[in-house]
């Protein structure tokens, strides 16, 4: 599709109203009918999009969203728009500040939440080629290498460090960090409020998600379906030069596998071995 009519419609009126009386609708359906709602919450580009597709197909009041804090929302508009000359997507966020003021602000049933762990070297770059239109639209690039610059001085690497902290913890009132993680299972389920929130990392098994998320949910059936895959994507062979060819800075890094986001998900072991995968060039 066209980039600039892709932009259009991300950001039309027509989206907008579908989205606030889809809102409506389900808010009638959560509070009236006593269905559950399911909120896939997350950081971008953490293979979220396969669990929302695959329980949309539940009888289940299910959103995937990012953002739900109006302050890091204004944050992330502002940082974006000084490094890029791009606006992101107001359609989406004013929904997230719709959805937390119609179903966090004054929560009073249970909520369950979903959020996706990903270790943050590779979510980056996945998120860098996602959106990489809106990085390149000011630069032109000629070849991998100046692509691996505009990543290194255009891209918010800090995005999955600080996460939890500015979006997450702020939004329910709760803060993840407080409990330890069990890191050999990869994963948590945790009560706070009228959350009952699952932390999941995606290099878990399918066939283990799959279990995990079906229990944690009570359904009877539960199967993923691949959606978003990487190595579907137009930009896949570029998307493979890139990560086949950059040589990641020591400081960076470290920066990244010395965070408390790692430490707190991850094993010694695990985060050994992500340096060492990480510095072979």
């Amino acid at each position: 599709m066209n980039k600039k009519l892709k932009d259009k419609l991300r950001n039309s009126w027509l989206r907008a109203v579908g989205f606030f009386l889809q809102d409506i609708l389900n808010y009638l359906k959560y509070n009236i009918l006593k269905k559950d709602l399911v909120l896939i919450y997350q950081m971008g580009k953490v293979a979220s999009s396969s669990i929302y597709y695959s329980l949309k197909e539940k009888n289940l009041i299910v959103y995937h969203v990012h953002r739900l804090n109006k302050k890091y929302i204004q944050e992330v508009h502002e940082s974006i728009y000084k490094k890029t000359g791009e606006v992101e997507s107001k359609v989406v966020d004013k929904r997230g500040i719709r959805l937390f003021n119609m179903f966090i602000k004054s929560n009073k049933r249970p909520v369950y939440v979903i959020s996706m762990v990903r270790n943050p070297i590779e979510r980056n770059i996945s998120a860098f080629f996602q959106n990489k239109e809106h990085y390149t639209r000011l630069v032109n690039y000629s070849n991998t290498e100046e692509l691996i610059d505009l990543f290194y001085n255009i891209y918010d690497h800090e995005t999955p460090l600080l996460w939890f902290d500015k979006e997450f913890n702020q939004s329910l009132n709760t803060d993840i960090y407080e409990t330890a993680f069990p890191k050999e299972k990869k994963y948590q389920i945790l009560k706070s409020n009228n959350y009952n929130i699952l932390l999941l990392r995606v290099d878990l098994e399918d066939q283990a998600k799959e279990k995990i998320i079906k229990e944690f949910l009570g359904l009877k059936q539960f199967e993923l379906k691949n959606k978003n895959v990487g190595a579907q994507k137009n930009y896949y062979s570029e998307y493979k030069e890139f990560k086949q060819n950059i040589k990641l800075e020591k400081g960076y890094i470290d920066k990244m596998l010395n965070s408390k986001f790692v430490k707190f998900f991850y094993t010694e072991n695990e985060i050994m071995s992500f340096e060492k995968e990480w510095s072979r060039n």
